[in-house]
Parts: structure tokens; sequence; C-alpha cells
């Protein structure tokens, strides 16, 4: 049996209706940080999948894919979450949504804090680049 795949949705331009800056865009840690040392002035939506862990009550978030603990993390505000998380001695697997602006350092402004399993957060992680790099990469020629 053979499959059919429709790609037309991803040379489909955003418009004034459906505008590019009302949807999350995924990216991992680093490519925030980069992003965001990029363009300090600019306010991202994002979506990002990272380790959430909590030092001293204020949360950071680290790439899934770093195994060491001397990667860059990036500081997490929850002044948006309707229900306040708990801080943790252990770290816990995320999917945030939010926006990152830079505030005297990289912030995330979180607005949706989905906890997963690891298991999940990692397949997750590589589904969402395979995605980004496939579809994305037209955007960037």
């Amino acid at each position: 049996m053979s499959i059919l795949k429709i790609n037309d949705y991803c040379s489909m331009p955003f418009t004034a209706e459906i505008c590019e800056d009302d949807f999350y865009t995924y990216s991992n840690i680093a490519n925030l940080l980069s992003k965001c040392e990029k363009d300090k002035e600019k306010v991202i939506k994002i979506r990002t999948i990272g380790i959430l862990e909590s030092i001293n009550g204020r949360f950071f978030i680290k790439d899934v894919d770093s195994a060491n603990n001397v990667v860059p993390k990036l500081f997490v505000s929850m002044a948006y979450i309707k229900t306040s998380l708990h801080s943790c001695i252990i770290p816990y697997t995320v999917q945030l949504f939010g926006t990152l602006q830079w505030i005297s350092q990289p912030v995330i402004h979180a607005q949706i804090v989905q906890a997963l399993n690891t298991t999940s957060a990692l397949r997750l992680n590589d589904v969402m680049q395979k995605i980004c790099h496939k579809h994305l990469a037209k955007f960037a020629n």
C-alpha cells in the first residue's frame, strides 16, 4: 500500500489573519539562548522541552539532551502561571509554553507548564526537532 504525503501546508505563507507571532515556535535551550542574545529587544513566543529545576526557590530550565551539569541554564519566571509550582529538590522534565525576553539575562515567562515523564520528554523533543528541521528549513533559505 502506498502512502500519500501532503506537504502543501509547508509552503503556505502567514497572512494578516494568520500571524506568525500568534504561534509558539519550538526551540531547544541552546537555540533559545542564542536567539535571545542576538535580538535582545524582541519578545518571542516559544515552546521548549527541558529539565526544570528549582534552586533556592527560583526555577531554571536546561536542555534534555545535555548530560553534564555545566550546561547553561535559562531562568524561568512563573509569574503568569495560574497555579504555582512547588519548589522541588528533584528536577523534572517539562514542556514549557511562554515568551522569551532579555531582562538583564534571558528569561522565559512561562504561561503553560506541562510535566512529562522522561521517556515522553525525550521522544517529544526528538519529534519536535525533526519537524522543525524538515519544515522550518524552507523559511531559512
